[in-house]
């Protein structure tokens, strides 16, 4: 799993669809190269099983130089597709960071959730933010440090991501002030005899992570 820090988790919030666009642009782009390096190393491989069947005559030290080039040309294609394969690994990887801490971040509910869809998702102004959360500024810092680390927690927990989002929603106890200014909030952060459930077995999870 790659590692996981607060600047890489504003940075998946902010521009999650512009990074998994460019990814996927990435990958096909690389897959389409894999293919014809694929394609000219088996034309290469024809290419030289028949000069080496060809011999004897005045060309053959010709035909070896340009059989030697051929191989050389192939190892080095090889190397190209071997650096390739691990291109699109590592992409491949990215691409699952990004969507872990995308659930990860809709885990959380109430004021967590809220102040960092305003800050990072949406990318609104922090002081803007601020001030319409109306709590103190140590408080505010507070919501938003608790909401960040949340998400590394979770990123780094055993938890697969079905399992974060069948017990989201109920970690963290919401502050009155800023969920009566803040409106058209995140639903899950709204209690019912559901989510009460869902708290009795999440509770575990939470002790565990905070330790």
């Amino acid at each position: 799993m790659i590692e996981l820090n607060e600047g890489r988790v504003k940075e998946i919030l902010r521009c999650r669809t512009t990074l998994l666009s460019q990814i996927h642009n990435r990958l096909i782009s690389l897959h389409h190269e894999l293919d014809e390096t694929e394609q000219l190393i088996s034309e290469i491989a024809l290419s030289s099983v028949k000069m080496d069947g060809d011999t004897g005559g005045k060309n053959s030290g010709l035909k070896k130089d340009l059989s030697d080039v051929m191989e050389a040309h192939q190892k080095l294609s090889q190397i190209r597709e071997r650096e390739v394969r691990i291109l699109m690994d590592e992409l491949v990887k990215e691409e699952s960071q990004i969507n872990r801490v995308w659930v990860c971040f809709n885990a959380l509910s109430g004021d967590e959730f809220k102040v960092l869809e305003h800050l990072y998702v949406r990318n609104l102004p922090y002081k803007a933010v601020e001030e319409e959360s109306g709590v103190s500024h140590g408080t505010f810092e507070s919501i938003r440090r608790r909401g960040i680390r949340f998400i590394i927690r979770m990123y780094n927990s055993d938890l697969q991501n079905i399992e974060i989002i069948r017990k989201s929603g109920t970690h963290i106890d919401s502050h009155p002030g800023l969920k009566d200014t803040y409106s058209g909030g995140h639903g899950k952060g709204k209690r019912n005899k559901k989510s009460k459930r869902r708290n009795q077995e999440y509770q575990q999870l939470k002790l565990d992570l905070d330790n």
